[in-house]
């Protein structure tokens, strides 16, 4: 299982935390997320995606805010 914590506090230095869980899951040998977009709401500047990632069986959806690569609110 991976640990959220570690995938967001990759995020505090700058690291996309998409790529970041992609390259824990490469290190560990394992299948790679699969990540779908759930929703979208706002206006061009100010957008807000819902995702769903799957990983290892469990499913969980995240929030991106447009223009943030810093900052993923898991739901």
């Amino acid at each position: 299982m991976v640990d959220v914590q570690n995938v967001t506090s990759a995020c505090a230095v700058g690291v996309n935390p998409i790529s970041r869980l992609i390259q824990i899951q490469q290190a560990k040998k394992e299948k790679e997320p699969q990540f779908s977009l759930v929703s979208e709401h706002g206006v061009a500047r100010s957008r807000e995606f819902v995702f769903q990632v799957c990983l290892c069986e469990e499913c969980i959806d995240f929030m991106w805010k447009d223009g943030s690569n810093v900052n993923v609110n898991v739901m």
